[in-house]
C-alpha cells in the first residue's frame, strides 16, 4: 500500500483547486483521466500486488 501512495502526486492535484478556494478564483476545469494517467495508476496497483506477493513468499520461506 505505501508504493501506492504518492504525495507530490496528490499535491499537483489537489493544489489548482485549493488555491482556487483561497483565492476565490472561477474554478478549474475538471480533471481528465488520460490514457498516461490510467496506465501509470494500473503499473502502481501492478508493482502493490507484485510487492505483496513477494513479502508473502519470503514469510513463507523464512517459516
Amino acid at each position: 500500500m505505501l508504493l501506492l501512495v504518492d504525495p507530490w502526486d496528490a499535491y499537483t492535484d489537489w493544489w489548482p483547486a485549493l488555491r482556487v478556494r483561497i483565492h476565490h478564483e472561477p474554478d478549474p476545469p475538471a480533471w481528465s483521466t488520460g490514457l498516461g494517467n490510467i496506465f501509470t495508476r494500473l503499473l502502481r496497483i501492478a508493482w502493490a500486488i507484485g510487492a505483496a506477493v513477494g513479502g508473502v513468499l519470503m514469510l513463507a520461506t523464512f517459516y
